[in-house]
């Protein structure tokens, strides 16, 4: 079977269609060159209009000439060429069944080189059955022909030990985000990746711990805060009583119940208001009683004065 032509292309094909190019061309340059500074005026425009009905009908009948020549020219190629696609479509549909065939005797193949790697892998994965399908560690280039199943089995074989050793690199760490880390390990069945988790996780309690501090500091700011208002307010307090009720008052000891006279003669103290009333006296208290009346004078607003 074998495809022959009756005659060359060469012998059938002239050489080239002739006609009075040259003169044309000439002629064409000569007649042509006053339209290159043209210039239409109102004068002018019928003139104009005449010499470009004129070029257009001149292209038109070099253009006809042109479309029937090729269409001469073409037809028996096109008459060649319809029954080249005659034969072709003969031909491509036994193509099509064989590679339909082929591609299905393939797929078989591949199907059985599939299941024989997958019996493998299950029958090594052991307790890492849950955690590490098959699908996440299938390399596809492994179903071509081209790759023995003993080289995949040793690739296999590698891949789960590698995970075996990195699982148990990261449970020895016993870190408390340990779960976190292998998930984010089982995702790509990467190391750095699960170290990386753990390092977010450091960091993220790192800035609670220190967020926890500011707050106690903050916290302990704001009772020594209080503490010293309250001491400052009692230090008044006390200094307004001071004024009013000095420490030369006589005072009886609570043990022996002795007399302490003040160290001054006493003085009579007129307020400068008229309808208040003078009272001079003297009383024995404990240190919890003075504390006590000097409150009640400054909270009555008595005024004291020294005798």
């Amino acid at each position: 079977m074998e495809f022959i032509l009756e005659k060359e292309v060469k012998d059938i094909v002239p050489a080239a269609v002739g006609f009075n190019f040259d003169q044309l061309k000439q002629e064409l340059e000569i007649s042509l060159t006053k339209y290159q500074n043209m210039v239409v005026t109102e004068d002018s425009t019928k003139e104009a209009k005449e010499d470009r009905a004129k070029l257009n009908a001149l292209k038109n009948t070099i253009d006809g000439k042109r479309k029937e020549i090729k269409k001469d020219w073409n037809k028996p190629y096109v008459e060649f060429e319809d029954k080249v696609k005659v034969l072709i479509g003969m031909i491509d549909e036994p193509i099509q069944t064989i590679d339909k065939q082929v591609k299905a005797y393939e797929q078989a193949i591949k199907d059985k080189k599939a299941a024989e790697i997958k019996l493998y892998f299950d029958e090594t994965i052991g307790d890492l059955k849950k955690l590490v399908p098959y699908d996440k560690i299938h390399v596809e280039k492994w179903l071509n022909s081209s790759e023995r199943l003993s080289a995949i089995k040793k690739e296999i074989s590698a891949i789960i030990e590698t995970i075996q050793n990195d699982i148990k690199v990261i449970k020895d760490l016993e870190m408390e985000c340990e779960q976190q880390m292998l998930d984010k390990y089982l995702v790509n069945f990467s190391l750095s990746e699960a170290m990386a988790e753990k390092k977010r996780w450091e960091d993220q309690i790192e800035k609670m711990l220190e967020y926890e501090k500011q707050q106690e500091l903050k916290k302990q700011q704001e009772e020594a805060k209080k503490i010293v208002l309250e001491q400052v307010k009692a230090a008044a307090v006390d200094a307004e009583t001071e004024a009013v009720i000095p420490d030369q008052v006589t005072i009886i000891a609570q043990g022996d119940h002795t007399t302490e006279a003040a160290t001054e003669p006493p003085r009579q103290v007129i307020d400068p208001e008229p309808e208040l009333e003078v009272l001079i006296f003297k009383v024995a208290v404990t240190p919890e009683q003075k504390k006590a009346l000097r409150a009640f004078f400054v909270e009555n607003k008595i005024k004291v004065g020294r005798v």
